[in-house]
């Protein structure tokens, strides 16, 4: 992806998932965790540059490479932080919001800042970020939880889609997804 900014032209290598970046020149490298969350930035030579933490609501800390320093911003452009999504930074970089194609999230309050757009179909909290299970779920869209801990072989509970390696559960009937929400994990 080649994107024009501010800050001058980015280009950055994509893996299999919708946000898992790998690779942006020259030769810094992206070491996920198990959400696709960057936990390092990482040199060609295998030198760490940047070290990043999580809350349990992804609420980031950056650090230095060796997790000594504590950063306000990635000295190194790196836009990209919980679940592998990009991260507006506004008021002068004191609120850090994140958006999920249909809607921002915030990390501070664990929220989603507007309504679930689907309605009540994954419950009465229509603000609520992956039924308060953020360790093991995952939402790049915005609109359901996808649950990371059923694997083939195993019967998922509810609705799930058996078209990829990983079990996918929505919290919506499969009936109501677009074709397009489909992805491979």
């Amino acid at each position: 992806m080649y994107e024009t900014g501010s800050t001058g032209n980015k280009i950055f290598v994509y893996g299999n998932y919708i946000d898992e970046v790998l690779f942006r020149p020259p030769f810094i490298y992206y070491v996920h965790d198990h959400l696709y969350s960057p936990v390092a930035l990482v040199f060609s030579s295998g030198t760490v540059y940047e070290r990043y933490e999580y809350d349990a609501y992804g609420n980031p800390t950056i650090w230095n490479a060796d997790f000594t320093t504590e950063r306000d911003n990635s000295n190194y452009g790196n836009p990209y932080l919980f679940t592998g999504r990009r991260v507006d930074i506004l008021d002068s970089g004191s609120l850090k919001i994140q958006y999920n194609r249909n809607r921002y999230y915030d990390y501070y309050t664990g929220r989603w800042l507007t309504q679930d757009p689907l309605g009540y179909v994954d419950g009465v909290n229509r603000y609520e970020y992956v039924k308060s299970n953020p360790p093991i779920g995952l939402d790049p869209w915005g609109l359901w939880e996808i649950d990371e801990r059923y694997e083939q072989g195993t019967t998922p509970p509810g609705d799930a889609d058996w078209s990829c390696g990983k079990w996918k559960r929505a919290r919506i009937p499969l009936s109501m997804r677009p074709t397009l929400m489909k992805y491979q994990i």
